[in-house]
């Protein structure tokens, strides 16, 4: 896989990484429970309002079933046969009914944002999990290959940065011109002045108006040298933009196939150190060290005791269980 494969990948890894941060449902999730807050409350409210049982947090079949009783309360006297302080009752309950559908209504719709939110997190997850699977190979040849790449570019790079330093300064060299054909001209005016006053001097004029024409002539190649200098240093110097972002992307890439190169790597460098520590054969040179000891103690005077080790193990980071390893202590005797 080259540098742009694995370029594009990260791209693409990005964007739904980006994706899945944007789907999250928690503020959905947050309006949803202050809409159940809403109803709850004003369940409890109608429910005090007729002397009917409500717990403290009404689910949606105690809160239908108050709602239910409410209404059934509100119609059960015909209104003509209402009496003033019935109608009073009347018109509260009404209130409470319209606050109860109110606050449901709310809260039907928030938890239908809630679902739709819960659903795109879902699909931009899915779709991550895809493009993790597509991941390049990350290997040691891919790492070297990108890093032969960014050494190429810097090469690039290093040429164009000399190219530019290079570059004399031609504007100065033009205004110089510029300035020896303003005083070629302006003998030129001197000679014609005099002899305008009677004062002709034909050869003096004739060398003047070529050493103008020739003044002129070395103006304009040099305003045209830094015309051309002038372009290609704009060339130049877009080149250079362009090759010192490749360079940068690069970097990019190389730093992100190392990461995955090298904790690789240390992974099994980690569960090597753990397979010697729990494997046989330090279990064996202990037991083989325990075993002579014994032999040795009714021999010479005195008990040589049981060899033990105790390792605290490192802060491990490429584990799949390094969070229960790391810097435990690990005895064995």
């Amino acid at each position: 896989m080259s540098a742009q494969d694995w370029h594009s990948w990260l791209e693409q890894l990005e964007q739904t990484q980006q994706a899945v941060r944007a789907a999250s449902p928690q503020e959905a999730g947050k309006e949803a429970d202050r809409c159940l807050l809403g109803a709850q409350a004003a369940t409890r409210k109608a429910a005090e309002a007729i002397g009917a049982a409500c717990s403290t947090d009404p689910e949606g079949g105690e809160r239908r079933t108050i709602r239910n009783t409410l209404n059934a309360r509100i119609n059960e006297v015909p209104r003509r046969d209402r009496t003033k302080m019935h109608a009073q009752n009347v018109n509260i309950w009404r209130q409470h009914l319209d606050s109860i559908d109110e606050k449901e209504e709310a809260l039907a719709d928030a938890l239908e944002v809630l679902q739709e939110a819960r659903a795109a997190r879902q699909e931009a997850e899915s779709q991550l999990s895809q493009v993790q699977k597509q991941q390049p190979k990350a290997s040691h040849s891919a790492l070297d290959a990108i890093a032969s790449e960014i050494q190429e570019a810097e090469g690039e790079q290093d040429r164009i940065q000399n190219a530019l330093a290079s570059m004399g300064d031609d504007d100065g060299a033009a205004r110089l011109a510029e300035q020896e054909a303003e005083e070629a001209r302006a003998k030129l005016d001197d000679l014609e002045a005099s002899a305008a006053l009677g004062s002709q001097d034909d050869e003096g004029q004739k060398a003047a108006s070529t050493a103008l024409a020739r003044a002129r002539k070395k103006a304009e190649q040099a305003r045209q040298d830094a015309q051309r200098q002038e372009s290609a240093q704009r060339g130049l110097e877009r080149r250079l933009a362009e090759v010192s972002d490749r360079v940068d992307s690069l970097q990019k890439v190389h730093d992100a196939v190392a990461e995955r190169v090298y904790m690789a790597d240390l992974e099994k460098a980690e569960r090597r150190l753990m397979d010697i520590l729990q494997g046989a054969e330090l279990q064996d040179a202990l037991a083989s060290i325990n075993g002579i000891r014994e032999k040795l103690t009714p021999v010479m005077d005195g008990s040589f005791g049981r060899a033990e080790l105790e390792v605290k193990m490192p802060v491990f980071y490429a584990l799949a269980d390094a969070n229960r390893w790391s810097q435990e202590k690990i005895e064995l005797q």
